[in-house]
């Protein structure tokens, strides 16, 4: 495992901040609101939610029903890197790759929240999320992934040991921080033009499921919490030679 510090080519994809909400707040409020940022964000598309229900009446057919619903609005910045949610249900705020800083990430995140938060009818706040998706582009030929990762999969003694697909997760929790994190990790199918190197997905989707007052700040100190512990997580699940890949 490796020790947690700087890389100038983190293999970020995509990294987010997402703060969930009890809210009594509707749609179209945030349209009322674009022009405080739509400057920033130019693009913008509705959010539907699908939900499907069942009918099973006695003696006939199973029936379904599909109901739509608009739950808010997704607004993209010029460059399409900037991704942020307004819906009834929570606010996210996406940065794809190039990844900036964790500060700067923070920062606009605060910044549109500050515009979301007065308008959305906010009753409670009742989970924050910080999560990073990474793709580790590891050369080509490899031998044993313990080379690159920590907990890499292993094939029993006695079978082919190429491995063409591989997918796992675990959900660890942190009693002392009350933190939970997603840690999802899987090879993605080789590409024509990828022949020199093969692609694995370190998906970590740390969480804290809470009732946050929603008049204190301290949802925000928490997600420099979760953004340590995420860091951890990374760390301890690569060895020191994946990380010279990223320097």
């Amino acid at each position: 495992m490796a020790e947690i510090q700087p890389l100038p080519n983190a293999p970020i994809k995509e990294a987010l901040i997402d703060i969930r909400v009890v809210a009594n707040g509707s749609v179209e409020i945030f349209e009322k609101n674009y022009a405080q940022f739509s400057e920033e964000y130019p693009e913008k598309h509705q959010i539907q939610r699908n939900t499907i229900g069942w009918e099973i009446g006695k003696g006939d057919p199973v029936s379904s029903t599909v109901n739509q619903q608009y739950v808010g609005y997704k607004y993209l910045s010029a460059d399409k890197k900037n991704i942020v949610q307004f819906r009834t249900d929570g606010f996210t705020f996406s940065r794809l790759e190039p990844y900036q800083d964790w500060k700067s990430i923070r920062d606009e995140a605060k910044r549109l929240w500050d515009i979301y938060s007065p308008i959305a009818g906010i009753e409670a706040i009742s989970r924050i999320a910080v999560r990073y998706i990474n793709a580790l582009k590891i050369p080509l030929p490899i031998s044993d992934f313990r080379e690159y990762l920590t907990a890499s999969p292993e094939v029993p003694e006695g079978l082919p040991q190429a491995v063409s697909d591989h997918l796992t997760r675990l959900v660890i929790h942190d009693p002392t921080l009350n933190v939970n994190c997603n840690l999802t990790q899987a090879l993605q199918p080789m590409e024509p033009d990828s022949s020199d190197f093969i692609t694995i997905i370190l998906d970590i989707d740390a969480y804290i499921i809470s009732n946050y007052d929603i008049n204190s700040l301290k949802y925000w100190q928490d997600l420099e919490i979760l953004h340590d512990f995420k860091n951890r997580v990374f760390f301890k699940s690569v060895t020191d030679k994946a990380i010279e890949l990223f320097k």
